[in-house]
């Protein structure tokens, strides 16, 4: 095909000031990108010699530094175009994504120089930071008020300041802030343990490593007790004030409760449900336009993904507690299923998220790109490199297709050197295997292609 093609001279001006004048070739038969840099408002004024009188639209598109734009026509006549720039709408699933994409602050060894990596590699390799408190809560300080350092009653221990002040230091500039407090333990069996002067301490005030700083039965206490009401909604509070986010979850894979609750499931979910509602309506009270959920494993939601769960029971926790959730929040681990890393089914993500209307976050999720094993190599997880970048091509490309608000992959770097230094002092578990060869880079630091692919996606706009 035989390209018409015409020399224009383009004269951008952004008023009052004249920006530049640029001299374009452009393809009248195919669609051209002109590629330079503009600024909204500006008028175009083309000059050309060829006889443009049938030519009725021009479809060019102007890619510039910020924001798609678009050329639209003013007026046309065989001897000149005049064009107004006005912003165009990023909603091509091609061109733009619809979610922001982060990490964890998960540290792959005790060091301080791994701490400096991955806030360096968060603030290059995401636009949103997931700020995970699942080490218990402060309720005997928390009960007293909300965070008040004129107050030492209502002061963290100092270990925890520590914690929050390196979390706050954390956030880059520009970056979108996920915050996940829970009032569940991280066993998921009843409540959070205390956070005192190291993470998930006990709840009996009589036991040595707590004594001085518990003194209410916190071990004997309900979901619905009020001083745990009083003692979360306070925490709750603090945390946000401190670290002002875009989108707070008050409960992490609480519907777990529903499988490994101590006592009877049924009970303490009804118990948490009482817990989860008065917090919920209570920070939308103050904080109406904060996206406020909990986040829910999602393999547990799936009837014969996990065979300890109760399918039926499952989804009727679903549809008690979404009506207090601004989002249908998920936890999203494939391999930690019956499909172990050898497969995923097709139908995974319809059958997930069909089963709510509420905007959809993955609020952390992972894939091992390494071989492993459990329970004395009874257990074996095939993962591979290849099999993390399909499992993230296909979430990625669903998620943006279904205009999913953000993603979590929990591990940045997989956490070796960690494992190994528990391992030292006998601490290491096979469950802190599960999600050891998750990471985007390996234990060295070398990228894995899941990266390449999460970077192309990095590079796109996010839509509104």
């Amino acid at each position: 095909m035989i390209k018409n093609c015409i020399t224009l001279c383009l004269l951008i001006f952004a008023f009052p000031v004249f920006c530049e004048e640029i001299e374009l070739s452009i393809d009248t038969q195919q669609t051209t990108h002109l590629s330079f840099t503009a600024e909204n408002n500006c008028i175009y004024s083309f000059s050309y010699s060829y006889d443009m009188s049938s030519w009725n639209q021009f479809g060019a598109q102007v890619l510039g530094s910020g924001s798609p734009v678009f050329l639209k026509h003013r007026a046309l006549n065989t001897n000149s175009a005049f064009y107004s720039i006005a912003s165009a709408p990023a909603d091509n699933p091609q061109t733009s994504r619809s979610f922001y994409l982060g990490f964890t602050l998960f540290p792959y060894d005790v060091t301080a120089v791994a701490q400096s990596y991955i806030r360096q590699h968060i603030a290059e390799d995401a636009d949103i930071v997931a700020l995970h408190f699942d080490g218990g809560v402060p309720w005997e300080e928390s009960l007293r008020g909300t965070l008040d350092f004129s107050n030492s009653a209502t002061v963290y221990n100092a270990n925890f300041i520590y914690d929050i002040v390196q979390a706050y230091n954390s956030i880059s500039p520009g970056h979108k802030v996920y915050l996940a407090i829970t009032p569940i333990n991280i066993d998921r069996t009843g409540l959070a343990y205390y956070r005192g002067a190291s993470e998930n301490m006990p709840l009996d005030p009589s036991d040595p490593l707590v004594q001085g700083s518990l003194t209410h039965p916190w071990h004997t206490y309900r979901f619905n007790h009020d001083n745990v009401k009083t003692a979360f909604l306070n925490y709750a509070l603090t945390m946000i004030a401190l670290f002002q986010p875009d989108y707070v979850a008050i409960g992490i894979e609480s519907n777990l409760l529903l499988t490994t609750a101590a006592g009877t499931p049924a009970e303490v979910w009804s118990d948490y449900l009482e817990l989860h509602q008065y917090i919920y309506t209570s920070v939308k009270t103050l904080y109406p336009d904060l996206p406020v959920f909990c986040s829910l494993l999602g393999a547990a939601l799936l009837d014969g993904y996990r065979a300890e769960d109760d399918h039926a029971l499952q989804i009727a926790g679903l549809q008690q507690i979404m009506p207090y959730s601004d989002f249908f929040a998920v936890s999203l681990y494939p391999y930690l299923t019956v499909y172990l890393a050898e497969s995923i089914p097709a139908t995974l993500y319809d059958d997930l998220f069909s089963l709510s209307t509420k905007p959809i976050v993955v609020t952390e999720t992972g894939y091992p790109a390494e071989t492993f094993s459990v329970l004395n190599g009874s257990i074996v997880f095939n993962g591979t490199e290849q099999k993390q970048l399909d499992y993230f091509t296909d979430l990625l490309a669903y998620a943006n297709q279904h205009d999913f608000k953000f993603i979590i992959n929990f591990v940045l770097r997989d956490y070796d050197q960690l494992f190994d230094f528990l391992v030292s002092i006998g601490q290491g578990t096979d469950t802190q295997k599960l999600w050891r060869d998750t990471g985007l880079y390996n234990h060295n630091g070398a990228g894995r292609p899941a990266l390449q692919l999460w970077k192309d996606y990095q590079q796109q706009p996010v839509r509104n």
